[in-house]
């Protein structure tokens, strides 16, 4: 009986499909991604994913996938499964260190080459309400209407959206990360060459018992960093509602609202704010009045 597929979201499994023997899989890949020269992955370099310190007290980044491109360019692709509050700082952080570390003390800054981070999102990290799987962020002046001529940009390619029709290139990436069982991933590897290779190197992958404990390992990791989070989150959510309480105001309370409905609008509070939404915005979106808002945010601070 065939072993059931790993699922490509683990980290086992991610770096078998862009191992260094794989870089047909990789560039194939990078090409389908919009804003990505063709010509710059005719040669691609895979690099020590480990962002070295300079200085003693730097934070060690460790990206999943480091590339250099012909052309100089140096990419970061990441797999994002669980979303942080961290999670939009981190991203930022490791591509402004793809972008700084290319330097040495007393090189010019003319030797720059952009630096892109691609992000492979499991979570509906932006715009539920929108169909659209890939963002592509650049500086931008809303005003002027003016993009930034600078050397950064992140790219966010969100799994979860992609429809089982879509065959356009990133779409058919898309729907092998998002695959699960052995006839999806045959039916995307029937529409691009690499990706019969990529599936090739996940099927023999998910033979190997020792690759299959790590995934496990990496799964049980996973929940239990969830559960740490919501059980964070419940214990901020009621430290919250008895500061409401101390303070003589039951927190969101309206004449029909029923306490079951009130709870999931306070979670949804403190999930904003998490997220760093501003008290308005938040206000706006969920219907709650701000100094509720605000009594709710110091109790989770």
């Amino acid at each position: 009986m065939e072993a059931k597929p790993i699922a490509p979201h683990y980290d086992v499994a991610f770096k078998a499909v862009f191992s260094r023997e794989n870089l047909p899989v990789i560039a194939d890949f990078l090409e389908a991604v919009p804003g990505i020269s063709k010509e710059s992955i005719e040669e691609i370099t895979v690099a020590d994913p480990h962002l070295p310190r300079r200085n003693r007290d730097d934070k060690l980044a460790i990206l999943d996938l480091r590339l250099v491109l012909k052309n100089g360019e140096h990419v970061n692709v990441e797999l994002q499964v669980v979303h942080l509050p961290s999670t939009w700082k981190r991203i930022e952080y490791q591509n402004s260190r793809l972008l700084a570390d290319q330097l040495s003390s007393g090189e010019e800054y003319k030797k720059l080459h952009r630096a892109i981070t691609i992000v492979i999102s499991y979570s509906e990290m932006l715009l539920k309400e929108r169909p659209e799987y890939h963002f592509r962020f650049v500086r931008y002046d809303p005003v002027a209407q003016v993009s930034f001529p600078g050397s950064s940009e992140i790219h966010v390619l969100q799994v979860k959206k992609v429809l089982e029709t879509d065959t356009s290139p990133l779409g058919t990436w898309l729907r092998f990360f998002k695959a699960e069982k052995t006839e999806e991933f045959e039916m995307v590897s029937e529409i691009r060459p690499a990706l019969a290779t990529a599936w090739g190197s996940l099927k023999h992958l998910s033979a190997d018992p020792v690759a299959r404990r790590l995934a496990d390992a990496e799964e049980m990791q996973r929940r239990d960093m969830v559960d740490r989070i919501e059980g964070a989150r419940e214990e901020a959510l009621e430290e919250g509602i008895e500061i409401g309480r101390e303070e003589g105001i039951e927190i969101g309370r309206e004449e029909g609202v029923g306490i079951g409905e009130l709870r999931e609008r306070q979670k949804t509070v403190l999930q904003l704010l998490d997220l760093k939404w501003s008290l308005e915005a938040i206000a706006d979106f969920t219907g709650m009045p701000i100094d509720q808002i605000r009594i709710l945010e110091n109790g989770s601070s």
